[in-house]
């Protein structure tokens, strides 16, 4: 029986190939969102995020709460921060969030808090992000009008 080489390197030639992706999986990545809040005002702020009540007191710094999650091995904060907020205020990110100011509670449909524009952000590191927000009286203020 004559063997056809070319018929026997092609078909090794791809037994190698098919078998030396056995065994490999990907990757997956932790995220790191810092959310840290500051609150300039003398109103006492609450609103649900990952799907608990968060107060933050009056005058307040470092208000953090930390958010990991699956991710790719590069993240680009900008581009990532409308879906990290998303994410942060979860069942209650409908385009709109509730705040409440000293137990008033208001809509906020996209500015202040809910707009991820408004948001500093620092890279901390390849997969490590803050997110920082500041509550200043005018805020509140037109919320309150």
């Amino acid at each position: 029986m004559k063997i056809n080489y070319r018929l026997f390197l092609a078909v090794c030639g791809s037994t190698i190939l098919l078998l030396s992706n056995c065994g490999k999986t990907q990757k997956d990545y932790v995220v790191r969102m810092d959310f840290v809040y500051t609150n300039q005002t003398e109103h006492t702020l609450q609103f649900v995020a990952m799907d608990t009540t968060r107060t933050i007191l009056p005058n307040s710094t470092n208000n953090t709460f930390i958010v990991n999650t699956d991710g790719p091995k590069q993240v680009n904060a900008e581009q990532n921060a409308p879906s990290a907020l998303a994410y942060l205020l979860r069942d209650n990110y409908q385009e709109k969030a509730n705040l409440c100011i000293d137990g008033t509670c208001v809509d906020v449909e996209q500015e202040g808090f809910v707009q991820s524009s408004n948001y500093q952000y620092e890279v901390l590191g390849d997969r490590h992000i803050r997110y920082t927000y500041t509550f200043t009286d005018a805020d509140i203020d037109k919320l309150l009008e």
